[in-house]
């Protein structure tokens, strides 16, 4: 466990090097047949830079078989996390431009680029966007009963400054930097202890191994239906219709904590815009299932396409957004 803003050097290093060891690099120029108009002409790879069972890993999942379907080829989720997503993002970037390897990102996709130190890739030119998937928003959780709302868990934080732990999905991650502005918000010193994804925090928040975590919704159904983890408060300008109970933490006092989590495909530069716009359309074509909708609502997530110029800018523009945050709040992750 680290005081917020305190730094890890050495760790992004060492994790992207096990990752360099572990996986081969491939030739970085697209395949003929990709060029050609043959695609897909193998298997699909979805790599998921965080542990199964966070909101990438189903959502990934969620969008795989009808995906497949469409392109008439297998689309098999690889997780590959840790290192604040930057292993998984490495894999990708590296990966030969054909469209048959990609990376279900979100916003920690940004928010890693705008603090991790020395990273072997760029996160906009080394990346192509190809579609946003969905958009939900970040919420506070807690072991149910450990606290009666989120008063009481601000209150405890307060009564023992540097010593109340919250959990994120690791360093550089969005959620790291939730922890970071609600420690700012209420004006104490939080321990953040940074996992390799939101499932172990959320697991280890529901064991009351830490106090809280941050996380998006879908990172937290499975164990909130279990009765073990509770939602205290959810960063958003209103409260969401599926839980009109959990306050927003404007109306707590912390108006600053308003943050979007989207999830969307990405895939490496160079990848040949018919295959972007291929997969594009499958994707699109995939979230306008019935089915597909409705275990969004239930996760408390909407569903939201778009152009890949559209993602790019994005995601342009919260590469932007936490850097300025980064430089004001002094959060790093060396």
């Amino acid at each position: 466990m680290q005081p917020v803003g305190a730094t890890r050097r050495g760790w992004a290093a060492t994790m992207l090097a096990l990752s360099v060891l572990a996986c081969p690099v491939e030739a970085r120029s697209a395949s003929p047949q990709a060029e050609s108009g043959a695609w897909p002409t193998r298997p699909l790879r979805v790599v998921v830079p965080f542990p199964p069972g966070g909101s990438s890993d189903v959502i990934a999942r969620l969008t795989a078989t009808r995906v497949g379907e469409s392109l008439r080829q297998p689309v098999v989720v690889d997780s590959r996390p840790g290192a604040g997503t930057s292993i998984g993002n490495a894999i990708v970037a590296r990966a030969t431009p054909d469209g048959h390897t990609l990376l279900l990102a979100d916003t920690a996709f940004a928010a890693s680029s705008a603090v991790l130190q020395g990273l072997p890739y760029d996160a906009l030119r080394d990346f192509a966007p190809v579609v946003q998937l969905a958009v939900s928003a970040q919420y506070l959780y807690a072991a149910t009963g450990r606290f009666a709302d989120a008063k009481a868990l601000i209150e405890a934080a307060r009564a023992r400054p540097g010593r109340f732990a919250l959990g994120s999905g690791g360093n550089g991650t969005t959620t790291h930097f939730m922890v970071e502005l609600f420690a700012r918000s209420i004006g104490t010193a939080i321990v953040h202890v940074p996992y390799k994804g939101s499932a172990p925090a959320l697991t280890d928040a529901a064991a009351g191994q830490v106090e809280g975590a941050f996380s998006s919704y879908p990172s937290a159904a499975a164990l909130i239906a279990s009765g073990r983890l509770q939602p205290l408060a959810i960063a958003a300008q209103r409260r969401h219709p599926s839980q009109p109970s959990v306050p927003t933490f404007a109306e707590l006092g912390a108006k600053d904590l308003v943050v979007d989590h989207w999830w969307g495909v990405i895939g490496p530069a160079g990848i040949p815009a018919a295959v972007v716009e291929r997969l594009n359309a499958v994707y699109a074509q995939s979230l306008g299932q019935p089915e597909v909708r409705e275990r969004l609502v239930g996760l408390a997530a909407d569903a939201r396409a778009g152009t890949a110029a559209q993602f790019r800018q994005l995601i342009t523009a919260d590469i932007r957004r936490f850097s300025a945050i980064a430089r004001e709040a002094g959060i790093r992750a060396d």
